[in-house]
Formats: C-alpha cells, structure tokens, sequence
C-alpha cells in the first residue's frame, strides 16, 4: 500500500459518520474537497476493503449505498469519524 493510498483511506475514514449514513457520491466529493485526486470507484474500492479492516455499516439495500460507523461500536472514541470533523 502506498503512502498516498494510506493518506486517502485515512481521511476517508474521518469523514464517515457515526449515525447518519453518508453516500459513496457524497464521500468521493468530500476527498475530492480535500485535494485527493481519486475516481468514485476507487472510493467504492477503498470502502469495501476498509469494511473489512473496520466497524463500518453500509446500507446496500437501496442506492446510493451509505456508510456510517457501526452502531455497535457507539461510544468508542477511537474511531477517526466523528460526522467528518477532524480531532480536535
């Protein structure tokens, strides 16, 4: 894994809610905001590798897919997410 693929998962995860679902659509635009220069796909890709690795819920039975933290986890602060909003 390369550095700028570690950079962008990692903002990724920062900007995936706890409660509220957010879009792949919506994420991709975020990085985008960001400076990432990364297709929408490649978001779709990272996602469902970081699901793997992460408690992370996504809504599949409708599009856009959402994702948000898992609901189980609530209360556990180290998650990188917090509704997008960096550590502070």
């Amino acid at each position: 894994m390369s550095r700028s693929t570690l950079l962008r998962q990692w903002a990724l995860l920062q900007l995936i809610p706890r409660h509220s679902y957010r879009s792949t659509a919506e994420l991709h635009e975020r990085l985008t905001e960001q400076g990432f220069e990364v297709n929408k796909r490649t978001v779709e890709r990272d996602l469902a590798e970081l699901e793997l690795l992460f408690p992370l819920d996504s809504r599949k039975d409708s599009k856009p897919y959402g994702w948000r933290w898992s609901s189980v986890h609530d209360g556990v602060d180290d998650q990188p997410g917090d509704e997008g909003q960096q550590p502070g």
